[in-house]
């Protein structure tokens, strides 16, 4: 059986900044993912958007592309 050992001493220099460094880790790995799920469901809500349009028009996504690259330069 583990016992949950109380420490009587304060933590040294060098276990703050050991805990510092750990805690400042994980923070980056957190926005990391954050970013990355948001960038996720950015592209999944895009696809979406593009295939409801593919399906309104019956056009394929190329055609749909050559149609909005010739209006942005045909305005």
């Amino acid at each position: 059986m583990i016992h949950n050992i109380t420490r009587r001493t304060p933590p040294t220099a060098e276990e703050l900044a050991a805990r510092q460094a750990f805690f400042e880790q994980g923070q980056r790995d957190a926005d990391r993912i954050n970013a990355e799920l948001m960038l996720a469901g950015q592209q999944q809500r895009e696809f979406e958007r593009q295939a409801a349009l593919v399906e309104a028009t019956q056009l394929s996504l190329e055609q749909l592309i050559a149609i909005r690259s010739w209006l942005q330069h045909n305005p």
